[in-house]
């Protein structure tokens, strides 16, 4: 994995996850990767629009501004769903180049009582020349 900046690494309270470890404890290299078989959580908080033009199997859109209030309480009930069903696996913060978002939400999960909590390394642009990410359709949206 590339360095990131010190400053960057100091605002963060969980750890990285590389997209290597995560193709492997999901097994994504099954065409049916699902929560039924997954180890991790896949949670993504891009745009509908950008998770529209490509994600990974078995991960969940949900919206970065809509999930907690100014006081870092998770208002997203489908969220809160998600996270009572499947406490027991790892949850990866999937973001894109606006790494400061991703942080935000992983902190703010955190401080949310969440635990087993990390981001994707880099964000979904490590999974762009691996063939993994596939267009998802309107149904895969909540």
């Amino acid at each position: 994995m590339d360095p990131f900046p010190l400053a960057d690494l100091k605002s963060e309270r969980c750890p990285h996850i590389s997209g290597n470890d995560v193709m492997e404890l999901n097994d994504l290299k099954a065409p049916t990767a699902s929560l039924k078989t997954s180890k991790l959580l896949l949670i993504d908080i891009r745009s509908p629009d950008e998770y529209m033009k490509a994600a990974l199997p078995g991960s969940i859109n949900i919206s970065y501004e809509k999930a907690f209030d100014n006081q870092n309480r998770i208002v997203d009930t489908r969220l809160q769903t998600l996270l009572d069903q499947h406490r027991s696996l790892v949850k990866v913060v999937i973001g894109n180049k606006n790494h400061k978002q991703t942080v935000e939400f992983t902190n703010s999960l955190i401080a949310n009582s969440c635990t087993r909590v990390c981001l994707l390394h880099k964000g979904i642009d490590v999974f762009k020349t691996t063939g993994m990410l596939y267009v998802p359709t309107p149904s895969d949206l909540p």
